[in-house]
């Protein structure tokens, strides 16, 4: 057994450097806040290698201070109930902290100290473990550590100087800079055997249970907890082994997939080499059936050509003889027409029928120019009402009455009296030349009359669409100024759209007095500036006459209003229309009488006057457009004033027409009547008379040569032979007619022939080309054409047609095929391009054949195989991993935790505690219960019938198929694999009390919940106990103790148990070979002294602690005990039963 003999304490807490002897078990006692914890923080802190995560500061009763380790190292007085003290009492500013145990080999008598060093100052409030030593046979005492100063004053020396001197003084010590290197050695050093070392993790977490005096809630998990090593089953291996099987696997199904695509690409190929064949076998048909359509049709244009070529001949015969016959008709009608000029009467009836053209010429000329005056002066019969000066009128109606009825006969001897008409003409151009120049400025002014009025018609309409939408009739300028600021993002409303007037009385007036500022623009204060750049450098000369309101006032006009004014008979629910209201109106008040008029210096009436700047003026009326009571009012004028201005459009625009015409008329009158070469309706009406009176005198003339008897016949005889010459000629013509047409025939009959020739050639190239072809089959395409004849009755052309339907469906084929062949093909190539180390892609269908086929081939001879392979081995190689790493360990670790427990129950049943013998039971966890249950069946001789973890046999009904699956599950999730190579997981542990006969008479989980409070915490005692005999791995041979370190540390240990229960705890610690070390406060002095072999009196005096060593003898102890009313009179150490 290795003990604890010493504790040197350096600049710990507010001690500066003490030595604490310690003989067996060993009690620090004092008063809450001595120290007492501060020393048991100590030990704790160098069995833990001051790992943070292992230390539990200063848990005493008070539970009131949470120390931190550079406080303890410097020595800071810290508790909530007292804040006082970290004034009072000075920290230290820096420290070289040093903390060593000694512990004494029992067997060897060998001691061994270790410890460590701790800096810490105050600037940083953190500490520094500078390093770690264990000294194998050295007694440390504090002189190690201090250095003499001036009179009786020591110096600590810093850790380089600490380490020079342990490393003299002990040359087989060991140094260390991290604290789990540390408690490894520490713990194997101070183990029975070294060459068999404690556990550090198991030790510690046992260590850590007795700091942390955690009351037990669930024995499984402080089991699990403080007593079973985490010692995971390493399921890594088991994974990466299933890693690789599913990696191979993967690999061969994605290989397979390959082989699939490929094969699906090999498809595609198949049916475009197919259609291919089918494609060329169509036309190779269908060029046959062509040809043979074409010779059908050209064997009865051969025909007709002989036809046509033999008529030809007979019309060329009968075309000679009419020729024969046209001349010797045409040499007779020569002869008569000869004889018919050598008569005179001829001469005469020529040459009066030229004089008689000539005279009908001239009167045609004169009637026609007749006829023209009389339509341009009939034009005044329409205008004649039009409104012009005295002589104009008089000549007019004059003109109109001289102008003939509707009738042909009136028209065509017009003008009876010639000379009238001409006097009246020239007082006509008379009346124009006077009346021209007022008629064309009368017309003029009705001109921009008209444009005026339809300038007011057009503005009237789009002010009623306005006041429709419920706006205010704005004029054009502002209206257009709204949308040029929308355009540049500015919102802007005019003022009328904006306030209601309140009070109809004042309406006028206010209207009045605003007059155009009502369209003034509001527009945002933010956007106002630049509303008036706008306006000002671009808008103004656009939109003259417009007004925007200054927002940027609207702050100081809301208050500038006066009681009274105008300003409170308009509402509004804007705030810079109001404003502006206020600014404008808000000083005129609103009176009735003169006195009132008179007395203020800005005042109105309600029937509009108005006193300002010292006048009083009549306002001027205004349409009203304030608001929305004045819009049906507005609406209903301006639809009254459009009505009439519509009405007296249409006057002006037929006054303005009819004197445009009249006008025009006149012009023209002055252009045909004027000048030196105008010729008078007398002169023209002369002209005329004299015409048909030659015309009529030639007329009779040529009757009376008409009657010569000898001339007639002669025209007779002329007039038989035209006729025949005109007969023969016709026949001629007819002849020429059906010569051409037949002709025609011959060259289109030629052409179409030689054009089907020519289609036979080339359709004979391309069949030729075609039965060179390697995909055609001759055999198949002659049978395929002969059933295809028989089938359609020799029609070729529903042949062909079902030819191109085939060749349709095969190119559609074709195209739908190596369409979707690229596009996969391009696809696999993306994906796997890299993998085979292929450069580039094929250009043509035939490469793409080959190449699909090529790579099909080798992937399933050689890839597929290789991987099919592999993967076999990988699932054999998961297999075996999982039967020897997984369900060997995992047993392995189970049986080895039920042998623990059996030795630990073994050791229990030789200490009773009360009269009772604590045994800890281990059953399985149901959550793993199958797991475990699969695990025994895998190492039973049959394990090869149970199935692997990826054997197909793990079927449905496989009794271990839900431990398959979780396993699987697990390994594939972070988390469940956690829990699962964690073997503790499997187990789950309770804590039975038993009678000296075996018989049970509770467990843990009662005993908690019904227990009193002493009773409650007795279990907690032999727990920790139990798991700290566990973990120092203390055992009982024939007699004797075995065992290496067997510390325990407790603070405020006991506290709540009575004295018999607290002597009893003791007792059994001590039973199962435990060297305790605790911490109990002064009231606890005599039961601590019945059964401690070493009693430390703590006490501090400001900041001064001061330590008193007591050693307990056996008279002393004996002593004591006779005081104990709980204990029998012979003095044993047998108790009676405790007290309820």
């Amino acid at each position: 057994m290795k003990t604890l003999i010493k504790a040197v304490l350096i600049q710990w807490f507010r001690l500066e450097a003490v030595e604490i002897p310690i003989v067996g078990n060993t009690a620090f006692i004092g008063d809450n806040g001595a120290g007492k914890s501060a020393l048991l923080d100590a030990i704790q802190t160098v069995l833990t290698g001051a790992n943070k995560r292992l230390l539990v500061l200063n848990r005493g009763s008070n539970e009131q201070s949470s120390r931190k380790l550079w406080e303890y190292v410097l020595g800071v007085m810290s508790d909530p109930k007292k804040p006082e003290l970290a004034t009072k009492i000075k920290p230290r500013d820096k420290a070289n902290c040093y903390l060593a145990l000694n512990f004494h080999d029992v067997e060897t008598g060998e001691t061994t100290c270790v410890g460590l060093g701790i800096y810490a100052c105050m600037a940083d409030m953190a500490e520094k473990v500078e390093g770690y030593f264990i000294c194998p046979g050295l007694v440390g005492h504090k002189d190690l550590f201090l250095e003499q100063g001036k009179g009786d004053s020591t110096i600590v020396l810093p850790w380089a100087r600490v380490k020079e001197r342990l490393a003299k003084r002990c040359h087989a010590t060991r140094f260390h800079h991290e604290p789990g290197k540390f408690t490894q050695d520490l713990y194997g050093c101070l183990s029975e055997h070294p060459g068999s070392p404690n556990n550090d993790k198991t030790v510690l977490k046992a260590l850590q249970a007795a700091f942390r005096l955690e009351k037990i809630s669930d024995p499984t998990e402080f089991i699990r907890r403080y007593m079973l090593d985490r010692d995971d089953l390493q399921i890594k291996e088991l994974q990466s082994a299933l890693k690789n099987y599913r990696d191979m696997a993967e690999k061969t199904e994605s290989v397979s997939r390959r082989v699939a695509d490929l094969t699906r690409l090999e498809v595609c190929c198949e049916k475009v080499e197919n259609a291919r064949a089918q494609h060329v076998m169509a036309e190779y048909v269908s060029l046959n059936a062509r040809i043979e359509q074409i010779e059908g049709s050209a064997d009865p244009l051969r025909g007709a050509l002989a036809d046509l070529e033999e008529a030809r001949e007979h019309m060329g015969k009968d075309k000679t003889v009419l020729e024969d016959q046209q001349a010797k008709v045409q040499e007779e009608l020569g002869e008569k027409r000869g004889e018919l000029k050598l008569c005179d009467v001829q001469v005469q009836r020529d040459r009066l029928q030229l004089e008689s053209d000539q005279a009908r010429q001239r009167e045609g000329d004169v009637k026609a120019r007749i006829t023209e005056i009389r339509r341009l002066l009939q034009r005044f019969e329409k205008l004649k009402d039009v409104p012009v000066n005295d002589s104009l009128a008089v000549a007019i109606s004059d003109i109109v009455k001289l102008m003939p009825g509707d009738d042909m006969i009136s028209t065509a001897v017009w003008p009876s009296n010639p000379s009238e008409v001409d006097i009246c003409l020239e007082l006509l151009l008379v009346a124009v030349e006077r009346s021209l120049p007022e008629l064309s400025s009368r017309y003029d002014d009705f001109c921009a009359d008209h444009k005026d009025l339809e300038k007011r018609l057009k503005n009237l309409v789009e002010a009623l669409k306005q006041l429709q939408h419920g706006k205010a009739p704005l004029q054009p300028n502002t209206r257009n100024l709204i949308q040029f600021f929308k355009k540049h993002g500015i919102e802007s409303k005019p003022l009328c759209d904006l306030v209601d007037v309140a009070d109809e009385t004042w309406r006028g007036t206010i209207e009045s007095i605003l007059g155009n500022i009502r369209e003034a623009l509001v527009v945002l204060p933010e956007q106002a500036r630049k509303a008036v750049h706008l306006y000002r450098h671009e808008g103004r000369q656009e939109f003259p006459g417009c007004h925007i309101i200054n927002t940027t006032q609207t702050d100081r006009w809301k208050a500038s209003k006066q009681q009274g004014t105008l300003a409170d008979c308009l509402n509004t629910d804007d705030v810079h229309a109001r404003a502006f209201i206020n600014r404008r109106l808000g000083n005129i008040v609103c009176v009735d009488t003169e006195k009132d008029l008179l007395h203020h210096d800005r005042a109105a009436t309600a029937d509009g006057m108005l006193s300002s700047g010292g006048t009083v003026s009549e306002l001027k009326n205004v349409q009203p457009i304030l608001g929305r009571g004045s819009r049906e009012g507005l609406r209903v004028a301006y639809q009254r004033d459009l009505n009439e201005l519509s009405t007296k459009q249409a006057g002006v625009v037929g006054e303005k027409e009819n004197l445009g015409s009249l006008k025009v008329l006149l012009e023209d009158c002055k252009r045909q009547f004027s000048g030196d070469a105008v010729i008078s309706l007398s002169a023209l009406v002369e002209q005329r008379t004299a015409s048909e009176k030659a015309i009529q005198e030639m007329q009779e003339k040529l009757a009376a040569l008409a009657s010569d008897a000898r001339e007639q016949k002669l025209r007779d005889e002329i007039k038989k032979l035209e006729d025949k010459a005109e007969g023969i000629k016709k026949s001629l013509k007819d002849l020429d007619e059906k010569r051409l047409q037949a002709e025609k025939e011959y060259a289109q009959n030629d052409d179409k022939l030689k054009a089907l020739d020519a289609q036979m050639d080339a359709l004979q190239v391309v069949l030729e080309e075609k039965r060179g072809n390697p995909l055609l089959d001759p055999a198949k395409a002659a049978d395929t054409l002969d059933r295809w004849r028989e089938q359609n009755a020799g029609d070729f052309a529903a042949i062909c047609e079902r030819a191109e339907k085939e060749i349709g469906s095969a190119l559609k084929t074709i195209e739908e095929n190596n369409t979707r062949m690229i596009k996969e093909y391009t696809e696999y190539y993306l994906r796997f391009a890299l993998e085979e180390g292929e450069e580039s892609r094929p250009e043509h269908f035939e490469e793409y054949a080959v190449t699909i086929r090529r790579k099909k081939k080798h992937l399933v001879e050689t890839t597929l195989a290789e991987y099919r392979e592999k993967s076999a081995r990988a699932l054999q190689e998961a297999e075996d991993t999982f039967r020897s790493k997984f369900v060997g360990r995992l047993i392995g670790k189970v049986e080895a935790v039920r042998g623990s427990i059996t030795q630990l129950n073994k050791t229990l049943e030789k200490h009773p505690f009360h009269g009772e013998i604590y045994k800890f039971r281990s059953s399985s966890n149901p959550e793993f219960k199958h797991i475990i249950d699969f695990a025994k069946a895998c190492n039973s001789p049959a394990s090869r019938e149970v199935g692997g973890l990826f054997d197909p046999v793990a079927d449905s009904n496989s009794p271990h198929r839900k431990a398959l699956e979780d396993i699987t599950t697990a390994l594939q999730d972070p988390k469940a694999a956690e829990r699962l190579q964690d073997y503790r997981n499997f187990l789950v542990f309770d804590v039975e009390m038993c009678d000296t006969e075996g018989t049970p008479t509770s467990d843990l989980e009662h005993r908690i919940q019904k227990g009193s409070g002493g009773e409650n915490q007795t279990p907690f005692y032999v727990a920790i106990g139990a798991s700290l005999a566990a973990a120092y791995r203390l055992k009982e041979e024939y007699g004797k103790h075995h065992g290496g370190m067997s510390l325990a540390v407790f603070d405020e240990a006991f506290s709540k148990l009575s004295v018999a229960t607290c002597h009893s705890c003791i007792e059994f610690l001590k039973n199962i070979q435990l060297q305790l070390i605790v911490a109990a406060p002064d009231e606890k002095f005599a039961t601590m002294a019945e059964v401690m072999d070493t009693i430390v009196w703590v006490t501090r005096d400001g900041g001064t602690v001061e330590t008193e060593v007591i050693s307990i003898k056996p008279a002393m102890r004996a002593m004591l005990r006779t005081d104990n009313p709980y204990r029998k009179a012979s003095g044993t150490a047998e108790f009676l039963h405790e007290p309820v």
